[in-house]
């Protein structure tokens, strides 16, 4: 479900489980998830010993929250000036034209909406 680019799927990220969060609220825990960010960003930023470069630079330091919920179809099915290029799966979205995804936000600042089935990816317009 994640991709670098285009067709470029990552084959492995760090990642951990944790108690369900809703991303689009004001929900407290945020804020510790920003601050572990910021902590991890500051460890991969040290230079490393013998060729004085930083492994990562805290730009590069993503973080990406889902949360498993019913999203719009609307968002993650784009039928304006698209086409698919192979046929589409998944299940049929309801009479609201709800189907099962996730909520994400990325860096605790762009929302999106995930549907896996058809791994595509449909962010806010902030």
């Amino acid at each position: 479900m994640l991709f670098v680019q285009s067709d470029l799927r990552v084959k492995s990220a760090s990642y951990a489980i944790l108690p369900d969060i809703e991303v689009h609220s004001g929900d407290p825990r945020l804020r510790h998830l920003a601050h572990l960010r910021d902590v991890v960003a500051y460890l991969y930023a040290a230079p490393h010993d013998v060729l004085e470069t930083v492994f990562l630079s805290p730009e590069e330091i993503s973080l990406v929250l889902f949360t498993p919920s019913r999203v719009s179809a609307l968002l993650t099915r784009p039928e304006h000036h698209t086409e698919s290029v192979t046929p589409l799966s998944g299940p049929e979205p309801d009479k609201g034209d709800y189907v099962p995804g996730y909520n994400g936000l990325y860096n605790l600042r762009h929302a999106f909406w995930v549907e896996p089935a058809h791994a595509c990816m449909a962010r806010s317009r902030k």
